[in-house]
């Protein structure tokens, strides 16, 4: 009885208080349902109803007065907003606040309804979403190919539709780029950034795309496409890029940190402006308790016809301290590279002539190693996968190494290595932005050697760790620290995106590899790993976290006593 007392001696107090109606300014004021909303006005806005002191604004007519407030109203989902005048006072009713229930979109081209906008449903239907919904659908339209589009958004509030008129316009092929390079560049340098070809579609995304890789090369600061939008009919299909030029010498400093490298510290210099075909000179330092690398390197454009075709002198150093290993290398090589740019892809081709000196400070191998090696890499990455790189969503990425050394032509041991590795991410559904990311990862590696006791030891192939198998330590898969001859890996990870608030993103992985003594050939031995792990994307960078277990089926002699207890691992910076 005395609780029930007390609890209404401090209802009727706040029940008295709602009642009570709330000043909106002037004589306007909401009625009691207000009273518990967060709504409320800025000043400026308060001026547009009530007036202010500012000359020819201090008196605002009633009519003029509840249009504005009906505006703000409308502007935050009040759409049936109501005025009633009692004496001297005037009291606004609200109503019920209008969410949306779905988007109408009206005179859609082909492949336009091939991707969803969400998250919509139960939002407020107010000025913002409506300008949201009207921003993605120009960006929707103009990655379909129409540069000109025009698009109307009004709110329906009695069906809680926000109602979309498109008008595209015609889809156009990009006819021709007039580019404005600047000073001290050749023509030819910005179209080696070019995500696109002319006679290509349009494609709105991949203009963004190549604005971004001209500014990430250090040539610019600021660069964009300009349309031909507002001119005749016959400039259609014509663009003008223009670039703002930088400073071309930076600095760039950064940290980073994993369960498995803590920390890590990262330092990068480069010279992007050595001549005026832009070539570009850079040096980068990483440090870390497993790897301490200094590699620098020059991207050396050689001819003005051939703005894509380079020359690829690098240095690099580095210890590498492993669990099941220790080595000392340095690397000389002068390659060559070519950059090219499909309609949906970025292909980029290198071969290099690279002597390596190699000591192997613990661990298997041969404590002295130098070799001359021809290494040859082809790696292709999609435009979108590129597009989407700080938050992954779609596309693909793959990489194929070839490295081949001859015994007695500056090596001291035959052989060669083959490695494939890649990523593909599905945007299941075709969501913006996506609800359920699938990524899949795979990796494969063979050694092809005579003699794998006279093999080097950063030629051996091991598994574990968050590069493959997560559910295993690093490099714990390991042949007793001599290393296999064939390794491989597939990797697959469900993300829930948007599901959970500040931006966490629950996620499923389960990971497979397989190993043996022989190239090209597996031992009978799977291991596999399932586990969640929880990625947010904080406004510093992206945090990973993943707890899984290692097991071990049809087990053999190549895995004997690896440790399938959990694996938990953290890292700051890394994406799957």
């Amino acid at each position: 009885m005395n609780f029930c007392l007390l609890a209404l001696a401090l209802f009727f107090p706040i029940l008295a208080l709602a009642s009570e109606p709330r000043l909106i300014c002037g004589k306007y004021y909401f009625r009691s349902k207000a009273i518990h909303s967060n709504l409320r006005f800025t000043s400026n806005e308060l001026i547009f109803v009530c007036g202010g002191t500012t000359p020819g604004w201090e008196n605002i007519p009633d009519t003029q007065a509840r249009l504005h407030l009906s505006t703000f109203l409308r502007s935050r989902g009040y759409f049936k907003a109501e005025f009633k005048p009692e004496g001297d006072k005037i009291f606004v009713e609200l109503g019920e606040r209008a969410e949306v229930g779905k988007i109408e979109f009206r005179n859609q081209p082909p492949e336009f309804g091939e991707m969803t906008f969400i998250p919509i449903k139960g939002r407020v239907l107010n000025s913002d979403l409506l300008s949201e919904v009207r921003a993605w659908s120009l960006s929707r339209l103009k990655a379909l190919g129409y540069p000109c589009p025009r698009v109307e958004v009004r709110a329906a509030y009695e069906s809680e539709t926000a109602v979309v008129e498109l008008y595209p316009g015609s889809r156009q092929k990009v006819v021709n780029i007039r580019r404005e390079t600047g000073e001290g560049l050749k023509p030819g340098v910005l179209q080696r950034y070019d995500a696109f070809s002319l006679g290509d579609f349009y494609n709105g995304d991949f203009m963004a795309l190549t604005s971004r890789r001209l500014i990430a090369s250090g040539i610019a600061n600021y660069a964009y496409f300009k349309d031909s939008c507002e001119q005749d009919e016959s400039e259609w299909g014509h663009f003008q890029q223009k670039v703002f030029l930088t400073k071309p010498q930076s600095l760039i400093l950064a940290a980073g940190a994993s369960t498995e490298e803590f920390p890590i510290l990262t330092a990068a210099w480069k010279y992007s402006d050595i001549d005026d075909r832009a070539s570009s000179a850079q040096a980068q330092l990483y440090l870390s308790p497993r790897r301490q690398t200094l590699s620098s390197d020059i991207r050396y454009y050689l001819l003005e016809n051939t703005p894509r075709f380079f020359l690829l002198p690098s240095l690099k150093t580095e210890r590498l301290s492993e669990s099941v290993f220790k080595i000392l290398r340095t690397e000389v090589a002068f390659g060559t590279g070519y950059i090219f740019d499909t309609s949906t892809e970025q292909i980029v081709l290198t071969s290099s002539p690279t002597y390596t000196f190699e000591d192997t400070l613990e661990g298997a191998g041969p404590a002295k190693s130098r070799y001359l090696s021809l290494v040859s890499k082809i790696d292709v990455m999609s435009h979108y996968f590129e597009y989407f790189q700080t938050s992954p969503r779609t596309g693909y990425q793959v990489n194929l190494q070839w490295m081949t050394q001859s015994e007695g032509l500056g090596s001291n041991f035959s052989g060669n290595q083959y490695h494939l590795a890649g990523t593909y991410l599905w945007n299941i559904g075709k969501y913006d932005p996506p609800i359920v990311v699938l990524g899949v990862r795979v990796q494969a590696s063979t050694l092809h050697v005579n003699n794998l006791g006279a093999t080097p030891q950063s030629f051996r192939l091991y598994l574990g760790g968050d590069q493959n198998i997560r559910g295993f330590g690093r490099n714990s898969i390991n042949n007793f620290n001599e290393g296999f001859l064939t390794t491989s890996y597939l990797g697959f990870e469900g993300r829930l995106v948007g599901v959970l608030p500040y931006q966490l993103q629950p996620y499923l992985l389960l990971d497979f590899a397989k190993v043996g003594l022989t190239p090209f050939a597996w031992d009978e031995v799977l291991l596999y790993s399932p586990g969640l792990g929880l990625r947010w994307q904080s406004p510093v960078g992206v945090l990973r976290a993943t707890a899984s277990r290692g097991l071990v089926e049809r087990s053999t002699k190549l895995v004997e006593g690896v440790d399938t207890s959990w694996t938990y691992f953290l890292s700051y910076g890394r994406e799957f």
